[in-house]
């Protein structure tokens, strides 16, 4: 076998080095690519060759909060079967929120006259108080939207996710309770009602919310698995 010449050699070597040096900047510059799109909206919505979620992993910064990397873990699993993961459960969370959002704040335009029972803060917090002594569950945020009148915004969580998604019916009948109309659009007490619940480990698993005020009237529910819907759903 004939030999190179130690200076065609070190071309050599330096060839493979630097082709080395480019392909690893490359992974890391496709993981800061992964990262970048879980940062423009606290998701990984397209799909990366593989290399580029472990190059994210290993590129994350140490300050960041774990659930980077669980929804970057999250999105490498369905790549690895070559398909797009889902929106996280937060991301979904957020989503639902902001539809909500949005539906008030057509409705307060659309529709400003209507008028709500809208009962006191206070009240809503004694049903809370009652709700969490009976259905094993823990208040964990409470505030209130005023696109008009009141429009409650309530967040819990539970060890047992399965049992409190079967109770979610009982629960809003005494947190968003309806007199009876005859009219699935009258009778509520608040233009709006939003209903988040968490799991053991603070992730959204379940969310309901309604929105009464405007020609659109209506509401949504969400959930981190089908069996876990507490309405009938299409």
């Amino acid at each position: 076998m004939k030999r190179l010449a130690p200076i065609a050699f070190l071309a050599v070597l330096l060839t493979v080095l630097l082709s080395a040096s480019a392909q690893a900047a490359a992974r890391a510059d496709c993981g800061r690519t992964v990262i970048e799109d879980w940062y423009a909206n606290r998701d990984v919505d397209k799909l990366y060759p593989l290399g580029c979620y472990r190059s994210a992993l290993e590129h994350l910064p140490v300050d960041l909060s774990s659930s980077v990397r669980q929804d970057i873990e999250r999105a490498y699993e369905y790549a690895r079967r070559g398909k797009l993961a889902p929106p996280s459960p937060a991301t979904a969370a957020r989503r639902a929120y902001a539809e909500w959002s949005a539906a008030l704040r057509a409705g307060a335009v659309r529709d400003p006259a209507r008028r709500f029972a809208n009962p006191p803060i206070e009240a809503l917090r004694r049903r809370l108080r009652d709700v969490e002594q009976r259905f094993d569950l823990r208040a964990r945020q409470v505030y209130v939207r005023w696109p008009r009148q009141q429009a409650p915004y309530v967040v819990v969580s539970t060890n047992r996710p399965a049992a409190l998604a079967r109770a979610v019916p009982a629960i809003l009948r005494i947190l968003d309770p309806k007199r009876p109309t005859g009219d699935d659009r009258t009778g509520w007490p608040y233009e709006g009602f939003f209903f988040e619940a968490l799991d053991a480990n603070g992730q959204p698993f379940l969310v309901v919310f309604n929105h009464w005020r405007g020609p659109h009237a209506g509401g949504g529910q969400w959930t981190a698995s089908k069996d876990l819907y507490p309405f009938a759903h299409g």
